[in-house]
């Protein structure tokens, strides 16, 4: 799926650039598609007892987290003034929560934004456990995402702290209409259609995660 996701990192570029010069604000923009960890495999598709329970464990997060956080420290280390934001998907969101809070507990602040979509959980109760301003991490959902309708209801049955969507979080919306452009944009009905293009351009979420 990398080059599905590399692809997916060009596009929304392309969308921060095209805001960015709408609203006359300076700068250029680096998008990367990290995958510095093995994720667990998708149980739906190997119909394995062993996957099922591997995604419901924290174990692969936390080991991704580790590397994910030495990453951003790496980057706000050669960059001291870039404003970076993590955009963290479905188990990637567990493991860039992880991280962040690794990095808090640490003292170091390298991010500056994240938005999570597609969750099953976070392993948090409370915003201010990333680290982040207030108002500067966000969730999203689609109505026809079953990780966020059955999944992460669940996640504070097995530790991983409060359902993202209790509105411990601002949320973005993933429905279908008009941007500030203009632009009809379509809405997400499914898991992994947030970042991807429909009819040659971004969702309604593709748009949100840029702005």
């Amino acid at each position: 799926s990398l080059p599905g996701m590399v692809t997916e990192a060009s596009d929304l570029r392309q969308t921060i650039n095209e805001q960015m010069d709408r609203a006359k604000i300076p700068g250029s923009v680096a998008t990367v598609a990290w995958m510095g960890y093995d994720t667990p495999p998708n149980p739906i598709d190997t119909l394995s007892p062993a996957d099922l329970w591997t995604t419901m464990t924290d174990d692969q997060a936390r080991t991704g987290a580790s590397s994910l956080s030495s990453y951003l420290e790496q980057l706000g280390t050669s960059s001291p003034n870039a404003d970076i934001t993590v955009l963290g998907h479905s188990y990637g969101s567990l493991t860039s929560s992880l991280a962040l809070q690794d990095l808090a507990a640490q003292g170091l602040h390298p991010v500056d934004n994240v938005v999570f979509y597609g969750s099953p959980g976070l392993e948090l109760t409370n915003p201010s456990q990333l680290g982040l301003a207030d108002g500067n991490a966000y969730v999203m959902q689609a109505p026809g995402d079953p990780i966020t309708s059955y999944v992460a209801p669940l996640a504070p049955v097995h530790g991983w702290g409060a359902d993202p969507y209790s509105g411990i979080l601002p949320e973005l919306s993933s429905q279908g209409g008009l941007d500030p452009a203009g632009v009809l944009r379509e809405g997400v009905s499914s898991h992994a259609d947030y970042p991807r293009s429909a009819g040659g351009q971004l969702r309604m979420s593709g748009y949100n995660i840029p702005a």
